[in-house]
């Protein structure tokens, strides 16, 4: 348990084959700043729960072949992932529960485990075409709960046309990856 707020801003860490940083289970009070942070090897904050943000900005992730960063089951009010390249490894966020994610959708991996993932809002707004890709991502394939997530996301925040847009990809996306009889 951690009564306050952590700050690893301009950290470099570097475990290159292993876990570089460990935070499992931790209680943060208040906020974890790791701005312009640097890691080599898996940032796990697999269930985690923080009191107000995580600000993961201006961060270089690197574990390729690996996990770069294990956010299952993660707890917060606000994910900020923004960080200043591609991450390279994947990212695991199953289980993990945000009031926001703020993210750069262009730095995402070509890994990303969604399913169980739940959120109020995203930041940036994108049109569901753009956050649809976001969802091919996924390791473990078709996974139908990261497409009525988002399609609740945009329904909440009054967008029910881009709602429709995640349904229809949802059916479609499930059609392709049933074994033909």
């Amino acid at each position: 348990n951690i009564g306050e707020r952590i700050s690893l801003v301009g950290a470099v860490l570097d475990n290159a084959s292993d876990v570089a940083l460990r935070l499992s289970r931790a209680r943060i009070a208040a906020d974890v700043f790791c701005g312009e942070m640097t890691v080599h090897g898996t940032l796990k904050l697999a269930g985690v729960t923080v009191g107000a943000q995580v600000l993961l900005d201006d961060v270089t992730l690197s574990n390729p072949g690996g996990v770069a960063l294990d956010a299952e089951s993660l707890q917060a009010g606000t994910l900020t992932l923004r960080p200043r390249e591609r991450i390279k490894g994947s990212v695991l966020l199953q289980g993990a529960h945000l009031a926001r994610l703020r993210d750069d959708p262009e730095q995402w991996p070509d890994e990303l485990a969604l399913d169980g993932f739940t959120y109020g809002d995203l930041e940036p707004r994108l049109p569901a075409r753009d956050r649809l890709t976001w969802l091919d991502r996924e390791p473990d394939g078709f996974q139908s709960q990261p497409y009525e997530q988002l399609a609740a996301c945009y329904s909440a925040n009054g967008q029910p046309a881009e709602a429709r847009r995640v349904l229809h990809a949802k059916e479609r996306r499930h059609r392709d990856t049933k074994p033909y009889s």
